[in-house]
């Protein structure tokens, strides 16, 4: 029997079988007993067996798990309910399994030490089956062996046989033949397992009888005949076979004269010539019919398949109308190879065809097919769809790859969001291979490789030392056959594919090469679109349409960069994009195409960011973040252990204290409050998570991106982060990333969204695969826990309470890494505290620390043994601090706590082991205080009077001690007057995390001296206490405990607030306050900048001091003649803006109401009460604004709100101010960020759009649009001087009309009229409120309408509203429509139209915006036209206006070169029409 492993594998039907004998109390089926067992494993895994089975008498068995187990627990149970420890009454203790043994023949309660029995096997009866028990000498016989039915058999494992008698007989295998007469036994030795155990095995026996005869020879006739070419052969022929019928054996149906022979029987051959007359040495059968077969002459051709037709149908024939079928033939099966990809087909036949057709058509409908080909055995043919190849173009199988087409390959995988488009192999000029090069970042991807719409992939991983001739296959093809490659570094990554092999290679980039991107073009910027997890899918094109402030505009399809990452290039001046999904399909971009799936809201692009990721379907669904700069910076810190450590921390919370509880409430609007005197002591806050979790204190996150928790918003943590860092204090958060609570049942998790940082949907694969989803969960959830195995620590790694994230996966370090950068980089925390270390390596903790540069970090690691703390620090990389549990179980609760100061000297702890650079000493955490768990220093009443006493000196001592101390908020609450003295004696002194200790027990006492960078202290406890050493000063003292400084370390601290800074209030309150160890401070100060421990104009401070103006205070602190070094503050005075004041608010969330709501210094109000004044003026850029009165003060506080839901904080303005509605609240935003006004020639925003609507107070800069045909006179006239002008595709233009020999174009005004002639001149000063005509000539040769831009040079509402008229004589006058809208004209004039001539408009006329018209002479008579005229730079010199203006050439009408020949559109050069001349 083969021995049964300790270590068992069981399928879920092992069984495990006991004796109840020597425990007969414990007999299953009375009073509701149940007996079962819990089998376990190293690894942490366990299972309950189901009820146990009577086997035989009191022998039963447990049916064992699946899974593998080391040792079993029988128990016995209450079977009311499911088996657990729960409702066990007894058991046995840890039973090892046994290696020999599945039986327990004795066993006790309570003992591990049991009697292995002889193994269970269940006995079987073997049965032999021979296929034939009388046969003929030669006839082979099939034994076939079986087991008689029974539970316990799980399967045969071998079986051996015998012969008897052996001679003349063998068995191979399990098949009988014998060449001699006779009965023969065979006897068979069945091996088998019982059921459930490989380990185990039985055997049993079984026999049969042969019986075997040497057959008669017999003489019988049979015809055989056959056809060839489908003709009947006429002859026959006739021989004497071993059977006992005359039958008619009919050959296959075979094609052509290339007969061989006939194949009959058992090894009869008639071949052609043959005699008819046979002796037939062995009958094997005495009844039946032979079979009959052919050996005979086949040839074959071969079609490579290059067209991918569906179906492939061969038609052949030869000249003597011998043909394999109707047309259009035999459809033939591929034969699975391929060449370059493609299929090969093969068609074989006997009959000698001359010729051959491929095609793909279906009985006579369309298709297509090759042209007729000479049939040429043994060859390939590649069709060419084109039907050029040459008919007898057949090639040898070697020749076939570099005549090919090209395959289309292409990499679809997570490394393009499974795009075929975007990654597409290119063939090398040698045809042997194709490539495709494709930009990686470190991590691992999966893909599989696309040839002609085939997908393969391969289950193995490439990495850089396995990365060539890979090969590839379709598999199943499910995720199974993904192919996997590691890239170790960024960098491009050359695929490379094989094209006479199929295999595929990797070239990675050089070892530590550094990857620089291509820089954008002279002029422009690279702007990204992040497509993951949504626009990536259905392979989507993407394209870009971007426009500038000047009216410029771009439409272009974007680059597929990396990952799921586009890019594009955008014109520099180019403020705003509109990012556009398509379908694969389209060609190009258009607003109307059919194939636009989706796009973006009009973005705006920030100056600073460059990524805009999508983040829903929606068209405002996406943020803008910094793609491979923000997110990639220097981390801020190097190491997140600080050397030389002076900070002093504050545990900001306790258990449940975001409630209102004994030792006070620390949410985060109650830690607002207290915030100025926790800046003035602590260095550090420990603050409790603050990401949305389950509730309460808040160890079950939810969703860290977040930030709205049971302590507060998200709002009040950053105002709270802002007052402590305003005050000096470097904010910890509490990191809980060993685990995850769900949104919903066992596997809905809330999406992680970092913004620039990382997006991450997060579902089982997260998840660690030991985790408790995969068994307890429902059946929904259960198994979809995916993720890497935890690498923790011992037994407690698993975390019941919540989902265990797998950090050994890299995309859940991915999370960690984004969420640890985030929290540093957006909330301003300045460091962590990591939480349940035991769940995962700590080497992932030096992995965050490091990318997010964090000043600080800690763990926690629940152990009071200092080498187990450091051996946890260590896998770190020593780049965090941890708290010191032993301190907390050895010294302090051991040791002060009882008395025992002896304990503090080579304390038992991390500072004992000199490791205080790594050591946070805490006497109570939210862990240890309260919780029931005995942990609490002084025992179970830790806060009450017989414990204060100790408690004080266990502050003392961490107070004094190298490490970080850290003080627990309900100490600090509760006796914050005694540890504030404790806190600046060791900042006085300079203690620090590594600093030096000299130490001795003192009877019942302790005393050390302990060296900072400025003094030493001294702490006294228990008995060592006496009095003050010469040189030192007490500064903190009670009952036990003494702590002194050196005298010289006494230096009082000065505070001054504001800092230095710029005021705009008629006066400014100044503050100043000052702490000393020897006594109550002295202020003493100036006011004129003059030293103040010299000056004769000091004064000693009093209170606030009001100041005005620019004015420079020094001041310093006296205490005991210990003098503070004197501090300088700068104050300096700018004068708001000259009344009166306007706040404007873009409502960019489409508020139904605007409201402002304001008051001045006195709270009085200042546009009514609540709810304020609805604001309804309104401004063409979208700015609702209310402007002040120039009585009212020039300090006005406000609120603008909607009267609902939203509202600003109060906010506070000296001069004008713009605001905007962003994430919720109130933002300010840059006036001069208005949109600019813009009115079209038509007078509409847009042509075609309307009427535009503007305001006459509209405070933005002005533009004035108007297509102009080159060549082409119109009137002008601006109510605005002109600053620039710009013109479409050509740029800016200086302002410089026409002088005679440069500048860009004609400008004339009006000078007189006379004789009916209205008079020009030109002129090259283009003004206000004048009129002109104005013509550009074509600058560049291209002869379009251009897009002219005006400029204005002041804002709409700075301009005068006064309107010139030009009058050249009292006959005429000459206006101008200086309005933003279209002007009906109520009285006949002169409008200036495209026959350069003022044509007589009649009323009513329509003038355009900054369109000019000539008023007719009174009382003469109406002309239908009034001639112009132009005067040259030479005065005396005019002409006509046509004779400066030169028609556009038209293509339709006949063209000539310089020599006179006619062209035609397409030539390009000067070209004479009608006279002019034009450079084409």
């Amino acid at each position: 029997m083969n021995a049964w492993s300790a270590t068992i594998t069981s399928d879920g039907s092992a069984r495990l079988y006991f004796n109840m004998s020597a425990v007969n109390w414990w007999i299953a089926g009375t009073n509701g007993n149940g007996n079962f067992a819990y089998f376990y494993n190293s690894n942490g895994k366990y299972a309950w067996s189901a009820h146990s089975v009577n086997y035989s008498g009191s022998q039963y068995y447990v049916v064992i798990p699946s899974g593998t187990w080391n040792g079993v627990i029988l128990t016995r149970n209450n079977t009311s309910t499911a088996p657990s420890w729960d409702n066990k009454w007894n058991q046995t203790g840890d039973i090892t399994l046994s290696s020999t043994s599945n039986y327990i023949s004795k066993f006790s309660e309570g003992s591990t030490s049991v009697t292995w029995g002889t193994a269970v096997k269940q006995a079987s009866t073997g049965k032999l089956t021979a296929s034939s028990t009388n046969v003929f000498t030669a006839v082979n016989v099939t034994l076939t062996p079986s087991l008689s039915s029974n539970a316990d058999i799980n399967a045969i494992k071998s079986t051996s046989y015998s012969v008897s008698p052996s001679s003349n007989a063998k068995i191979s295998g399990n098949i009988f033949s014998a060449s001699a007469e006779g009965t023969y036994t065979i006897t068979a030795t069945i091996t088998y397992h019982p059921k459930g155990y490989t380990e185990l095995t039985s055997t049993t026996t079984a026999s049969a009888q042969i019986t075997v005869k040497v057959p008669a020879e017999e003489t019988h006739n049979v015809t055989i005949s056959y056809k060839c070419d489908d003709k009947d052969v006429q002859e026959s022929m006739t021989t004497s076979v071993g059977v006992k019928t005359v039958s008619e054996i009919t050959a296959p149906d075979i094609k052509g004269h290339s007969f061989v022979s006939w194949t009959l029987g058992n090894g009869i051959t008639i071949k052609s010539g043959s005699t008819t007359s046979l002796t037939i040495g062995i009958i094997t059968k005495s009844t039946g019919t032979y079979s009959l077969t052919a050996n005979y002459v086949q040839n074959s051709v071969y079609f490579v398949n290059t067209a991918r037709w569906k179906t492939v149908n061969v038609y052949a024939w030869s000249d003597d109308d011998n043909r394999n079928s109707d047309w259009p033939g035999e459809a033939l099966t591929a034969t699975g190879e391929q060449i370059g990809g493609y299929d090969v087909y093969k068609f074989t036949s006997g009959a000698g065809y001359e010729n051959v057709i491929f095609n793909n058509k279906e009985g006579a409908g369309d298709g297509e097919q090759t042209p007729d080909l000479t049939w040429t055995t043994n060859k390939y043919y590649v069709y060419n769809s084109e039907g050029t190849v040459d008919t007898d173009d057949w090639y040898e199988k070697n020749q076939v790859v570099a005549v090919l087409p090209e395959l289309v390959i292409s990499l679809a995988g997570s490394m393009n969001g499974w795009n075929t488009e975007l990654s597409r192999f290119v063939k090398s000029d040698d045809g042997l291979t194709a490539s495709v090069t494709v930009l990686l970042e470190a991590d691992t991807y999966v893909f599989k490789v696309v040839v002609n719409d085939k997908w393969l992939g391969s289950q193995e991983t490439i990495t850089r030392e396995h990365c060539t001739n890979w090969t590839l296959e379709q598999g199943d093809g499910s995720d199974n056959y993904n192919c996997h490659i590691i890239a170790d570094q960024i960098g491009e990554y050359e695929f490379v594919w094989t094209y006479a092999t199929n295999k595929l290679s990797v070239n990675y980039p050089a070892k530590g090469e550094v990857y620089e991107p291509e820089p954008a073009p002279d002029g422009y910027r690279t702007i990204y679109l992040n497509t993951k997890n949504l626009w990536h899918s259905d392979n989507a094109k993407f394209f870009a349409h971007s426009w500038g402030a000047n009216d410029s505009f771009q439409d272009v399809q974007l680059e597929f960069y990396i990952g799921y990452i586009y890019k594009v290039y955008v014109p520099n001046d180019h403020s705003n994009i509109i990012f556009v999904r398509m379908s694969p399909e389209a060609t190009e971009f258009a607003w109307d195409s059919e194939y636009l799936w989706n796009q973006t809201i009009d973005l705006t692009i920030p100056i600073n960011k460059d990524c805009y990721t999508i983040r829903g379907w929606g068209a405002d669904q996406g943020v803008w973040t910094t793609y491979g700069v923000d997110h990639n910076q220097d981390p801020l810190y190097s190491s997140s252990v600080p050397s030389a450590c002076p900070d002093v921390m504050l545990q900001g919370f306790y258990w449940d204290s975001n409630q209102d509880k004994y030792y006070g409430c620390t949410r985060w609007w109650n830690l607002q409050q207290e915030a100025e005197e926790i800046t003035s002591y602590f260095d550090l806050i420990w603050l409790p998570p603050s990401a949305m979790s389950s509730g309460g204190v808040g160890y079950h996150p939810k969703q860290y991106s977040n930030q709205n928790s049971d302590w507060g918003t998200r709002e009040e943590l950053e105002y709270l982060i802002q007052l402590l860092h305003d005050g000096g204090t470097k904010v910890i958060a509490d990191m809980v990333v060993n685990h995850i609570d769900t949104k919903e049942g066992w596997c809905g998790f809330y999406d992680q969204d970092f913004g620039e940082y990382g997006y991450f949907q997060v579902d089982g694969s997260y998840i660690s695969q030991n985790d408790e989803m995969n068994w307890d969960a429902d059946e929904y959830c259960k198994g979809k826990a995916t993720g890497a195995w935890e690498d923790g620590y011992g037994g407690e790694q698993n975390y019941g309470s919540a989902r265990d994230l797998a950090h050994g996966d890299e995309k859940v370090r991915q999370l960690c890494r984004a969420y640890a950068k985030w929290m540093v980089n957006v909330m301003k925390y300045d460091g962590f505290r990591y939480d349940y270390c035991k769940g995962f390596h700590m080497s992932h903790v030096n992995d965050y620390n490091s990318n997010a540069g964090a000043y600080f970090s800690m763990l926690e690691y629940y152990d009071g043994d200092p080498n187990v703390l450091w051996s946890r620090i260590a896998d770190a990389g020593e780049n965090t601090l941890a708290l010191d549990f032993a301190m907390k179980f050895n010294v302090l609760n051991s040791g002060i706590g009882n008395f025992e100061y002896a304990a503090c000297k080579n304390p038992n702890s991390l500072i004992g082991k000199g490791k205080g650079k790594w050591a946070v000493n805490f006497i109570d955490n939210h862990d240890t205080f309260e919780r029931g768990n005995n942990c609490d220093f002084g025992g179970s009443d830790p806060m009450s009077d017989g414990v204060k006493d100790r408690l004080l000196q266990a502050n003392a001592y961490i107070l004094s001690m190298p490490g970080v101390p850290c003080i627990f908020y309900p100490h600090w609450k509760a006796h914050g007057a005694a540890i504030k003295p404790m806190i600046l004696a060791r900042k006085a002194v300079g203690v620090h995390s590594e600093s030096a200790v000299s130490d001795e027990v003192v009877g019942n006492g302790y005393r050390a001296y302990v060296t900072g960078t400025k003094g030493t202290l001294i702490l006294e406890l228990g008995a060592a206490c006496s009095s003050c050493p010469y040189g030192y000063i007490e500064v903190a003292a009670g009952p036990g405990y003494k702590m002194y400084i050196t005298y010289e370390c006494a230096i009082p601290e000065l505070t001054i607030t504001p800092a230095s800074t710029t005021y705009r209030t008629p006066t400014l309150s100044v503050n100043m306050s000052a702490t000393g160890l020897a006594g109550v401070p002295t202020i003493y100060y100036t006011l004129d900048g003059s030293d103040p421990k010299s000056s004769a104009t000091k004064k000693t401070y009093n209170g606030a001091i009001a100041i005005s103006g620019d004015v420079t205070i020094k001041a310093y602190a006296d205490v005991a003649g210990r003098q503070s070094e004197v501090q300088t503050n700068v104050y300096t005075y700018d004068p708001p803006q000259e009344l009166p004041i306007t706040i404007a608010f873009k409502n960019t969330a489409g508020w139904s109401n605007v409201y402002l709501y304001s008051w001045d210094s006195s709270e009085n109000p200042l546009t009514g009460g609540w709810p304020g004044l609805k604001l309804t003026n309104k401004n063409i850029g979208g700015f609702y604004y209310h402007q002040f009165n120039d009585n009212q003060p020039r300090e006005i506080n406000f609120i603008l709100h909607d009267n609902g839901s939203n509202k600003s904080a109060d906010l506070l303005t000296y001069e004008d101010v713009c605001y905007a509605w962003e994430n919720g609240q109130a933002v300010m935003v840059n006036c001069s960020d208005q949109p600019h006004l813009t009115i079209y020639h038509d007078g509409t925003k847009n042509p075609g759009d309307g009427v535009y609507e503007y305001s006459e107070d509209y405070v933005g800069t002005i533009f004035y649009k108007r297509i102009f045909t080159p060549g082409t006179w119109e009137t002008l006239y601006l109510p605005f001087e002109v600053e620039k002008v710009t013109v479409e595709d050509d740029g800016e233009w200086a302002l410089d009309p026409w002088d005679g020999s440069t500048g860009h174009y004609y400008l004339a005004a009006p000078d007189e009229v006379k004789n009916g002639v209205l008079y020009f001149d030109f002129t090259t000063t283009l003004s206000a409120n004048k009129p002109y005509i104005i013509q550009f000539p074509d600058k560049n040769g291209y002869y379009d309408d251009k897009v002219i831009t005006f400029h204005g040079a002041h804002k709409w509402n700075e301009l005068s509203k006064s309107f010139d008229l030009l009058t050249p004589n009292r006959d005429m006058q000459m206006g101008g429509n200086k309005t933003l809208q279209k002007q009906e004209l109520s009285e006949n004039v002169y409008v200036l139209r495209a026959t350069n001539d003022f044509i007589l408009q009649r009323n009513p006329t329509t003038l355009h915006p900054f369109e000019c018209y000539v008023l007719p002479q009174q009382g003469a008579a109406m002309q239908s036209r009034m001639k112009v005229r132009l005067r040259g730079q030479d005065d005396d010199v005019t002409t006509e206006l046509d004779d400066v203006m030169q028609p556009t050439l038209n293509l339709t009408q006949p063209m000539y070169n310089m020599l006179g020949q006619q062209v035609d559109e397409n030539y390009h050069g000067i070209i004479i029409q009608n006279g002019y001349k034009y450079i084409k």
